[in-house]
């Protein structure tokens, strides 16, 4: 049943902060990362009738890490 797969919710994102304080200034360090399980979850599905019914048309893209910054004066 290709139904159960669509749209998974098997996604976790997490984010690691750190904050140091320069002076009177406070500087946060922030690691994101998406889809930190790595799920390749089925988004849609091809519903036309043929030889290619029920294949997946988009997954779900992979892991990303993202790296900021804020600084607080």
């Amino acid at each position: 049943d290709w139904s159960s797969d669509v749209c998974s919710s098997d996604l976790l994102d997490l984010r690691l902060s750190k904050i140091f304080k320069v002076g009177h200034h406070r500087v946060q360090a922030n690691l994101d990362v998406y889809n930190s399980g790595n799920a390749s979850s089925v988004l849609s599905l091809n519903t036309t009738y043929g030889a290619n019914w029920l294949r997946p048309t988009s997954i779900l893209q992979g892991r990303l890490l993202k790296f900021g910054g804020q600084w607080d004066f």
